[in-house]
């Protein structure tokens, strides 16, 4: 048996699988017919075995010739120890970056801290989300914990107190943002880096008793109806990253939502100071974007079960429908954006609990609808 390119742990969902490559960190969603070909594949010493054990499937030798290239391929690459930067922790960062920065004095649950960023427009998609924590009242508020944003052409460096954290390269920022956005929850909740489980690439509601993630692609409607639904009476948890910690739990993330252009008129309606709001362009989508801040943060940090994700799309030409789906197409879009702890235990953790959700996709174009359906789904329990 090919035992090194075995998946460390796995879950069965449905009629698919999820497979967890500890060396690579990789999380892998396959039908139970790859599946049961990539036991197979790591059961039998060659390829005309492989071949001889697959007889029944009545498949063409040139399928099965490519099947076999590909798993091999596959598991090869999600067996690979995944590579880590080669950056010093305490030297390799840029340090000649004084006459392009610019310090931000923030308080939160109590707790002051400061923010160095290098003046790089890609920073943006961090600072101003958390804009609305800023501590204006002083200019050198009581915080032993500084923290600093770098960029140089190729990558985000963060520092904590003088000491590098995480290098990310630009396309990775959403690693970074999740990297902020645990440090500002350790240091409020006290918490250690690691007891949490993962930071989710979604959206999240409460209602004070459970949670629901939101997923989808930029522009599918997440934001708009995490207001909507605030304007209801439910939390908004996060808008872009939702940390869940030991337990399975989410944790509230102080970010403010970030409403694009279409939306103004319609958040406007709901959130009548929204229109007060300055509005920014994201240079990278290239779209001009308003922030709705959080309130109440005091009473959002109970941490909640979540067992539900709900896929949205906002479609004015779809049929509007609330469906159960699959794994395959939500885990998609979750987890390649998503940070995932590489520890085994809370790996495991990660894996018990996406096989115990359930999953939806909630197409609209009136947004009564997508409220009451999400409505609906919070008064449900898991069958």
């Amino acid at each position: 048996m090919k035992n090194y390119l075995k998946p460390t742990s796995y879950k069965k969902i449905g009629d698919n699988y999820i497979l967890w490559f500890e060396n690579s960190n990789q999380y892998v969603v396959v039908s139970s017919f790859i599946y049961k070909l990539v036991l197979l594949y790591l059961d039998k010493s060659s390829y005309q075995k492989w071949v001889e054990s697959c007889s029944t499937l009545q498949l063409e030798i040139s399928e099965l010739n490519s099947l076999y290239q590909e798993i091999s391929t596959f598991l090869t690459q999600a067996s690979k120890k995944e590579q880590t930067s080669n950056l010093s922790t305490k030297t390799d960062y840029p340090k000649n970056t004084t006459s392009v920065e610019e310090i931000k004095f923030y308080k939160y649950q109590n707790v002051c801290f400061n923010i160095k960023f290098s003046k790089s427009n890609i920073l943006n998609i961090i600072k101003n989300p958390i804009e609305h924590l800023q501590n204006r009242t002083r200019t050198s508020p009581e915080s032993k914990i500084h923290f600093q944003l770098i960029c140089d052409k190729n990558h985000i460096y963060f520092l904590k107190n003088n000491n590098l954290i995480s290098i990310e390269p630009l396309n990775r920022i959403h690693y970074i943002q999740g990297k902020v956005t645990m440090e500002i929850l350790k240091l409020t909740n006290q918490i250690e880096e690691s007891k949490f489980i993962a930071t989710f690439h979604s959206a999240a509601i409460g209602n004070g008793k459970k949670g629901i993630l939101l997923t989808g692609i930029s522009g599918s409607g997440k934001s708009t109806l995490s207001a909507l639904l605030a304007s209801q009476g439910f939390d908004i948890l996060s808008d872009d990253l939702t940390p869940m910690v030991e337990g399975n739990l989410i944790l509230s993330n102080p970010s403010a939502l970030s409403i694009k252009e279409g939306a103004f008129n319609t958040i406007e309606s709901t959130h009548p100071n929204f229109r007060n709001s300055g509005t920014v362009l994201n240079l990278k989508k290239n779209i001009k974007v308003k922030y709705l801040p959080l309130k109440k943060f005091s009473d959002r940090n109970t941490p909640l079960p979540c067992h539900q994700i709900i896929k949205v799309n906002y479609s004015k030409k779809s049929k509007e429908s609330l469906k159960k789906i699959n794994c395959n197409s939500i885990l998609d879009t979750l987890i390649p954006d998503s940070w995932i702890s590489p520890k085994k235990e809370n790996a495991e953790s990660f894996l018990n609990w996406i096989s115990q959700c359930q999953f939806y996709e909630l197409t609209y174009n009136e947004n009564q609808f997508a409220i009451d359906q999400v409505k609906a789904l919070f008064k449900t329990t898991l069958s």
